[in-house]
């Protein structure tokens, strides 16, 4: 099914999932169903939308992380004093780095049928994975 996570962390995956993941999801098939697109365009927007909404989540954990608060404008470490399960405290930093790039490399790849139209999708995704707060 297209919009469901693949992957998810801790007990609290179906908020995660509501608040972050399906947001961009959402508002990609929105737009899709707006502009008329066909099916596979359709399924290749909600897609996109699905990988940059975990990937931006995953990056948002590797900042609360490796962020300073000064940099981040909120508190660094937030996540781990609360206890709350995040990537990085799951998987470790280094497989927390490369599935956000990996979910970037596949957000572009859902785009390609696109061609130049969808250049500024490329570059929001690319733009949310390397963001440094």
């Amino acid at each position: 099914m297209l919009c469901s996570p693949p992957l998810f962390v801790g007990g609290t995956a179906e908020s995660n999932r509501n608040r972050k993941i399906a947001s961009p999801c959402l508002r990609n098939r929105l737009a899709s169903v707006s502009d008329l697109a066909g099916k596979k365009q359709f399924d290749c927007l909600s897609e996109y939308g699905l990988k940059i909404g975990l990937g931006f989540q995953i990056a948002n954990d590797i900042l609360d992380v490796s962020g300073s608060s000064e940099r981040l404008g909120k508190t660094a470490g937030k996540d781990a004093k609360a206890g709350k399960t995040t990537y990085p405290s799951v998987f470790g930093m280094k497989k927390s780095l490369q599935l956000s790039e990996k979910l970037a490399d596949e957000a572009v790849a859902c785009l390609k049928s696109f061609g130049t139209k969808a250049d500024i999708l490329r570059q929001l995704a690319l733009a949310l994975f390397q963001r440094t707060k």
